[in-house]
């Protein structure tokens, strides 16, 4: 398949008053189009940051990009002029599905205004006979309100909405959780874009309604024929949703893999052990000794060092390169060991 998106050897360091942070170590990230790709690991691995640098938004100070490159549609973003970035990527090609659909909407406006101040910043609005209109205009015309408006409901429509008519002129606190959860899944796809950034889009939903998101979100990727980076911590909606899955501990990527080999066969140490603290069947947890490194100064190796059971001497000092072992099945790691079959149900690791 086509590459559409290329994060290479990424550094992402935050200056603070403690020391420097080295968030993201050499992170390499590859989605090809039409591809559902799973990012995971722990709280605080990086996972965030790292699509923060995609968009852009890495806060600075105190935050910043020291390294690497991160190749959209053949161009490095990172070299790519603000405003044409601003104009093109963000938000219209790449586009973000935040967390939280309670948090990132606002109470005091109803879902349709949202919704038009999306589309009136998204797109220029079709031209009228003896009319100028762009994106500065202030009044929109009654053509252009109705132009706006056929688009937005035809687009709750595909989202399974019910009466989106209705559903424009309410608050969001009058929605559920899924309905809020499918207008920003909406606002996200307005544009038609080549990369969606889905951020753990189903954490604050229920089982049944999470379920219905992603079997959504599986439709419109076959439909739109977009990409999808999918933030999760939670590896039994990576296993249903995701055809390739990147794992992550401490800014590092430690494994990569088409989901079914991964799940057949995990090989890093660390995933092996985050797959094993998924809780059993009798009630049981098993939790990874040891704690997460400080990132302030960290080793210049392997950052699963100080918590591995195979880790060597050389694990301190030298990072290990990323080893194809099986057909695009990646691992960084000096002493990968073959996994067994694991059975994965929809319920998350312990964090």
């Amino acid at each position: 398949m086509q590459r559409l998106l290329e994060i290479r050897d990424l550094t992402v360091h935050f200056y603070t008053d403690e020391g420097t942070v080295e968030a993201i170590d050499r992170c390499n990230i590859m989605i090809s189009r039409g591809e559902v790709v799973g990012l995971i690991g722990e709280s605080g691995c990086g996972k965030t940051t790292t699509a923060r640098a995609v968009l852009g938004i890495i806060p600075s100070p105190p935050g910043k990009i020291v390294h690497g490159e991160i190749a959209f549609q053949g161009q490095d973003l990172l070299k790519m002029d603000r405003h044409q970035f601003n104009k093109h990527i963000r938000g219209r090609a790449i586009t973000l599905i935040p967390q939280d659909p309670f948090n990132s909407l606002n109470p005091l406006f109803t879902i349709g205004t949202q919704i038009m101040d999306i589309m009136r910043w998204k797109f220029e609005p079709p031209e009228e006979d003896g009319e100028t209109v762009g994106k500065n205009t202030k009044v929109l015309s009654k053509r252009h309100k109705q132009y706006y408006r056929d688009k937005i409901i035809k687009m709750l429509k595909q989202m399974q909405i019910p009466s989106p008519e209705q559903q424009l002129k309410k608050h969001p606190h009058e929605l559920s959780g899924g309905q809020r959860q499918r207008v920003l899944i909406a606002m996200a796809l307005l544009s038609n874009p080549s990369l969606i950034i889905a951020d753990e889009p189903t954490t604050a939903l229920d089982v049944t309604i999470e379920a219905q998101i992603l079997q959504l979100l599986r439709q419109l990727v076959k439909e739109y024929e977009v990409s999808v980076l999918y933030i999760t911590h939670d590896l039994g909606v990576a296993n249903q949703i995701c055809d390739r899955i990147f794992i992550m501990y401490a800014g590092q990527v430690m494994e990569s893999a088409p989901t079914g080999s991964f799940f057949k066969s995990p090989l890093h140490p660390y995933t092996q052990k985050l797959l094993e603290s998924l809780p059993k069947p009798s009630g049981e947890i098993s939790d990874i000794p040891g704690e997460v490194p400080n990132l302030i100064s960290p080793v210049p190796g392997c950052r699963f060092f100080p918590r591995c059971e195979l880790a060597n001497p050389r694990c301190k000092e030298r990072r290990p390169q990323a080893e194809e072992l099986f057909p695009d099945h990646w691992v960084t790691c000096f002493h990968p060991v073959k996994g067994g079959n694991r059975s994965i149900s929809s319920t998350k690791f312990v964090d």
